[in-house]
């Protein structure tokens, strides 16, 4: 799970997207539960169209491809048009 934040979290950030985590897993960091459900990530209202771009794109080959884990520890560079 910290793996697919840290995967989002760098697209957003390379983007200049304001965001954060919510929900269980920000629980589970502050050590209030043991295990998360989900990934609840919120985002500034305007960068909403932004962020569901990338979050669609996300699940598709050429962004695969383009930023794939194994590329995440040197950075990416990812390039999203609204």
């Amino acid at each position: 799970m910290l793996e697919t934040l840290s995967f989002i979290g760098n697209i957003f950030n390379n983007q200049n997207i304001t965001w954060g985590v919510g929900g269980s897993l920000l629980l589970r960091f502050h050590q209030l539960i043991d295990k998360p459900n989900d990934i609840d990530i919120l985002v500034d209202l305007d960068h909403t169209t932004q962020m569901n771009q990338i979050l669609s794109l996300i699940g598709t080959e050429n962004l695969k491809r383009q930023v794939s884990p194994k590329r995440f520890r040197g950075g990416i560079k990812a390039t999203f048009t609204s």
